[in-house]
């Protein structure tokens, strides 16, 4: 008998202590907490990518399939840290790129990435980003642009490749999680 009082008087002291740190909220104390990246100027750190696409798509009524690999790495260094803005200069360590192609005839042609990608290696891009840590500009890629060995297609291909919406795309995730 008297363990079974010593048991219940436990009992009521667990409830009684617990309860008041509820505050009648279901899952914990009902604060919200937000996480998110505080950069300060001086930081730094790197990202690696890895993707793969596979595309399926019809050219004059023939299906292809297409394979593209990317493989590359970035440095980053906030160089400046303002309030609403924060400022990153972001550098490409690494730039690989795949592609392949298999026709409708079941051949499969490897081709060529050129090398444009490999030119971006050690080039840095300054990417502005506002206190929701999401890019809103994107500078300084008109030194990657300012190779005569690139044609007109791959210049095209590069602007679109850093405007803000497609750095969002690769980059913002990063930056927002």
């Amino acid at each position: 008998m008297r363990k079974n009082s010593i048991f219940f008087l436990l009992c009521v002291t667990a409830v009684i202590s617990l309860s008041p740190s509820c505050k009648g909220k279901k899952g914990g104390s009902g604060e919200a907490y937000t996480l998110k990246m505080r950069l300060a100027k001086g930081d730094k750190f790197g990202q690696d990518m890895d993707m793969n696409m596979k595309t399926n798509f019809s050219v004059a009524g023939q299906t292809m399939d297409m394979n593209m690999g990317i493989k590359g790495a970035t440095s980053v260094e906030v160089v400046n840290s303002e309030p609403d803005i924060k400022e990153l200069a972001m550098t490409y360590t690494k730039m690989d790129m795949t592609m392949e192609m298999k026709g409708a005839d079941g051949t499969t042609n490897t081709l060529p990435s050129g090398n444009s990608a490999g030119k971006i290696v050690g080039k840095t891009v300054t990417l502005k980003i506002n206190n929701k840590n999401e890019i809103v500009d994107v500078s300084g890629f008109d030194q990657i642009m300012n190779n005569d060995s690139l044609d007109d297609a791959t210049k095209q291909q590069m602007q679109k490749m850093f405007s803000k919406e497609q750095m969002n795309s690769l980059f913002g995730m990063m930056f927002q999680m």
